[in-house]
């Protein structure tokens, strides 16, 4: 993934990709606040959703759809009145939907404020391809195909996949196919999937619903046009692990190769694990709004999107290092009350989830705790003043490395002085793993052992209890719950 990702981030930064979407605001519509709107940012080529039910993933690459004319011949544009109607049970009104285009500075602006939908000049053409969780449903729970049933069909006409397309599909879906194709018969235009094996031919009234929506996927793929906008809904519908993850790499393949945007939307953190921190967006319902938190790491993602009681005060940080760090702090304390900590991403999430939290826009009490060079209103900030590595090395150094013999059972000549040999690396974020490979010990079991001699014999009690004190100001919660 690496490898595509870095020159996917080239390509975008060397000017490719200028039709992107790189924003959208929506306010107002379909449990988007009616107060303030909430702005997603795309800012990376291949986006990947994820929230609860309900959160909106569906409204919104419904809504980047109609962003744009679409391009082509003959083709339609996508119209938020067909996508966002009234209903006897709803009325759509004073709606706002706000799309920010790379290619040119004046957003293409989208409004309902009374019966009427109005889009602002200037919407630029695209090809927008848009598929639907209705790809996975079985042909013969879909209109229009009962013809097709009829013992007097017989097929017509048919389009084969290219060898590469199937070759893909068969990767995916761990097959090895002969064929793939799409045939219409004598008595409906309406075509149906036929995958080959060994064994013969199958149509997708047998395939199962991931073979089916896969063969419908690699069809658009094969076709669609350089600088597209790709848009699927649910993409891991029916499909196991394994399949998800190699879609996905194959999504990001094609993105380079021709200059496609997608947003996909999904409830697998398989899929997020195959995507940069940049490429994810959770968006979170709280408060009345929807929140999008952009850069989560996978596990919170999934850990947000859980029905898990939450303890007194969840605490985000960047990484596990600082939540071990955080733990052993709250842990020797005098304070008494219970934490979670979830490591959430680079310091700008953490950020993003502690202002929500002082907005009083997350469901439970919450902050945020970053490294102690850096200061934000919003959260707490570790003791030492520098990167925990530093302070810690630094401290228990500074200390003549008390205890290290005992705790790692190595005399003290020879660890403090693999200690110290660590140090003089200029990456300070490896020096746990050094000093580990020399002791035969995991990186954790090390930086574990040294966050709590220097929490136990380096940081003053005062220090300590001022830490817990203020997690739990800033999360709203009573001292000594």
């Amino acid at each position: 993934m690496n490898v595509e990702v870095n020159r996917i981030r080239s390509a975008l930064n060397g000017g490719r990709y200028q039709k992107m979407l790189s924003a959208i605001s929506i306010r107002n519509l379909r449990g988007f606040s009616k107060d303030e709107a909430t702005r997603i940012e795309f800012n990376f080529p291949v986006t990947a959703i994820v929230g609860e039910n309900g959160t909106g993933k569906t409204t919104l690459i419904k809504a980047a759809a109609c962003a744009y004319e679409q391009a082509g011949k003959g083709k339609s544009a996508y119209q938020p009145g067909k996508f966002f109607m009234n209903t006897a049970w709803d009325t759509v009104t004073d709606v706002e939907i706000i799309c920010q285009l790379r290619e040119q500075s004046n957003p293409v602006t989208i409004r309902k404020p009374t019966d009427r939908w109005r889009i602002s000049s200037g919407r630029p053409a695209r090809h927008i391809f848009l598929m639907d969780v209705s790809r996975v449903m079985p042909l013969d729970a879909l209109m229009g195909y009962a013809q097709v049933t009829k013992r007097s069909s017989r097929e017509a006409s048919s389009e084969m996949l290219t060898e590469r397309a199937k070759s893909d599909l068969g990767y995916i879906l761990n097959r090895d196919f002969s064929a793939a194709r799409f045939a219409s018969t004598t008595n409906s235009e309406r075509e149906v999937g036929i995958l080959a094996q060994q064994f013969g031919d199958y149509s997708a009234f047998h395939q199962g619903a991931g073979e089916a929506a896969s063969l419908q996927l690699f069809r658009t793929l094969e076709k669609i046009p350089n600088d597209s906008l790709l848009l699927i809904d649910e993409l891991d519908a029916s499909l196991h692990p394994k399949a998800q993850r190699r879609l996905v790499q194959r999504l990001l393949q094609l993105s380079r190769e021709k200059g496609i945007q997608i947003i996909l939307t999904t409830h697998s953190a398989h899929v997020l694990e195959e995507v940069p921190p940049e490429a994810r967006i959770l968006l979170q319902r709280s408060g009345g709004r929807v929140n999008a938190i952009h850069g989560a790491t996978p596990e919170f993602c999934m850990s947000a999107i859980d029905d898990r009681m939450h303890p007194d005060i969840t605490i985000f940080c960047e990484d596990v290092r600082a939540s071990k760090v955080v733990e052993c702090l709250i842990a020797g304390s005098s304070e008494s009350f219970n934490v979670e900590t979830y490591p959430v991403g680079s310091y700008s999430v953490v950020k993003q989830l502690a202002d929500l939290s002082q907005k009083g826009l997350l469901p439970y009490p919450a902050t945020g705790v970053v490294d102690g060079s850096k200061k934000f209103e919003s959260c707490v900030s570790l003791p030492g003043g520098e990167e925990p590595e530093l302070a810690i090395f630094g401290d228990l150094k500074a200390a003549n490395w008390p205890d290290v013999e005992a705790r790692f059972g190595i005399r003290f000549s020879e660890i403090s002085s693999i200690l110290e040999e660590a140090m003089r690396a200029s990456d300070i974020h490896e020096w746990p793993r050094i000093v580990g490979d020399k002791i035969r010990r995991s990186r954790d079991v090390v930086w574990d052992t040294l966050v709590t001699l220097w929490v136990q014999k380096c940081v003053n009690r005062e220090v300590v209890d001022g830490f817990a004190a203020e997690i739990q100001e800033k999360a709203h919660v009573t001292k000594g719950r």
